[in-house]
């Protein structure tokens, strides 16, 4: 199952308003003033038309970006853009999170792991040595055994792993990865600790 990113889930909502806009337009009967989203878009975007005519007339020629900019106002930004680096940064902080969210504090100091200033010499070690995961913590490479993977919450023997290459930085199959992370998040939250601590 992909999960989708809230870029995408906005998108996605835009794209059905403005869909329920256009069947409101395909209807003559619908007072397009009182329609809700037409409400909506006069309210936070600025819509105006003095007539019905006029109103069906700018709404068929409103672009997809204006029903991403209602739903940012209505989300408390300026525009979409504004909505977006917001969003974009919120994605990148927790990616950030998430490439640190395989160390476990207080139980990975006792196992024995092999630390690598970069990722090269990490995947070559990887290559080389069987029964390791290659993973990652603060900008370094580490290379753990099956201990450490059962200490952070997970089974070192689910598929996903191997499905993954065992390479969690630069996974063979990102899906993959995804699953394994929502384990972990799930495992986390079973055991009352945040991911990463």
């Amino acid at each position: 199952m992909k999960t989708i990113s809230p870029i995408d889930k906005y998108r996605l909502q835009a794209a059905r308003l403005q869909k329920t806009v256009k069947q409101a337009l395909e209807d003559d009967s619908v007072a397009l003033a009182r329609h809700p989203v037409v409400q909506r878009l006069r309210e936070h975007v600025g819509l105006s038309a003095d007539n019905d005519a006029l109103l069906r007339k700018r709404l068929h020629a409103l672009p997809a970006g204006k029903y991403l900019d209602l739903l940012a106002r209505e989300a408390g930004h300026d525009d979409w853009p504004a909505l977006n680096r917001q969003l974009r940064a919120q994605q990148e902080a927790d990616d950030d999170f998430a490439e640190t969210e395989l160390y476990k504090f207080n139980a990975s100091e006792f196992n024995l792991n092999v630390w690598f200033p970069t990722y090269e010499d990490a995947r070559e070690y990887l290559d080389t040595h069987r029964g390791f995961y290659l993973l990652q913590f603060k900008g370094s490479c580490f290379l753990a055994q099956a201990p450490h993977i059962i200490d952070i919450g997970l089974d070192p023997n689910d598929p996903d792993w191997d499905r993954i290459g065992r390479d969690w930085v630069k996974p063979k199959d990102p899906e993959a990865k995804q699953r394994l992370r929502d384990k972990l998040r799930l495992a986390r939250e079973q055991a009352g600790k945040p991911a990463g601590n």
